[in-house]
């Protein structure tokens, strides 16, 4: 698991390092060889590197190149990022609730069929 340096709250200092899952969205502030997974996100089935240089603002998700996001796995090197949301606060915390808040479509069973009687 990631190591955090304070208590777990937005500002704290991450440590990430291969073969650890990512426990809040963090912007990296140093990175010796950084590889996530970030196929949960994105749906990308390869490892995404990750740097220190900033990006343009607005920039998606999938080119966000300076942040590592909760539930992500690191696959290879480390780094150290200063946390930017925890919890529900997190890409996958918004996507949890926009799950939460979708309804399945009936089914043919479900729905109720006029019947006539005769």
């Amino acid at each position: 698991m990631t190591r955090r340096h304070r208590g777990g709250r937005t500002g704290d200092l991450l440590v990430v390092r291969e073969g650890e899952r990512v426990s809040a969205d963090a912007r990296l502030v140093s990175a010796e060889g950084l590889a996530v997974d970030e196929s949960l996100l994105t749906g990308e089935s390869a490892p995404v590197d990750k740097r220190v240089e900033s990006v343009a603002a607005g920039a998606p998700l999938a080119e966000r190149a300076t942040m590592v996001f909760s539930g992500t796995a690191v696959t290879r090197g480390g780094g150290r990022a200063v946390v930017t949301a925890t919890g529900h606060a997190t890409q996958l915390g918004e996507i949890a609730a926009l799950v939460s808040w979708a309804k399945p479509p009936p089914t043919p069973l479900s729905v109720a069929s006029p019947v006539s009687r005769a």
